[in-house]
């Protein structure tokens, strides 16, 4: 079985926006799946609690909250992927990350922490550089406009899926 996590057509580089990034090496047309669950470390609260500052000012970095309040680390180079405030990928569900626009190559892959940001984090300052910059990023509400234009474009990707190649959803992947 392929282990196979992050889209084949995606590459670690230097970023503008922050330190590394992800970007496409070839075109990712809109409703490809790029992002599948594993290669994880999943922690509790608890655990979190008991880290050094050091290890948790990584944790805070790299990891998104998960059910149940657990931190989920990527120990694979999808943990690169960086914030934007006018994204061109998102999450379809807990399991696997959708493009929601045309990505070309040599584009950066990025999404909208303010999606899945830690409850317990605090806000953190915006370099987006998006013509949309919120200047912070914080969590969302979930009925705050621009989650509702979020879900509403991750819908419109997830209609279009069965039109593009899908090599993360292959049986064997």
């Amino acid at each position: 079985m392929n282990n196979m996590v992050l889209h084949p057509d995606i590459i670690l580089k230097r970023s503008s926006v922050a330190g590394f990034g992800l970007f496409a090496s070839k075109d990712i047309p809109i409703g490809t799946v790029i992002w599948k669950y594993g290669n994880v470390r999943v922690y509790t609260k608890e655990q979190y609690d008991k880290f050094s500052e050091r290890y948790k000012a990584i944790l805070r970095h790299f990891c998104y909250e998960g059910s149940n309040e657990t931190l989920v680390y990527c120990t694979d180079n999808s943990k690169y992927f960086n914030h934007s405030c006018d994204p061109n990928t998102m999450s379809i569900d807990t399991e696997k990350d959708i493009t929601i626009k045309d990505v070309f190559a040599g584009e950066e892959l990025t999404y909208d922490y303010g999606y899945w940001y830690l409850k317990w984090n605090d806000a953190f300052m915006c370099h987006c550089g998006s013509d949309d910059c919120r200047r912070y990023i914080k969590r969302e509400p979930q009925e705050s406009p621009t989650i509702r234009n979020l879900e509403t474009m991750v819908k419109k990707a997830w209609e279009n899926s069965t039109n593009v190649i899908q090599p993360l959803l292959t049986p064997d992947s």
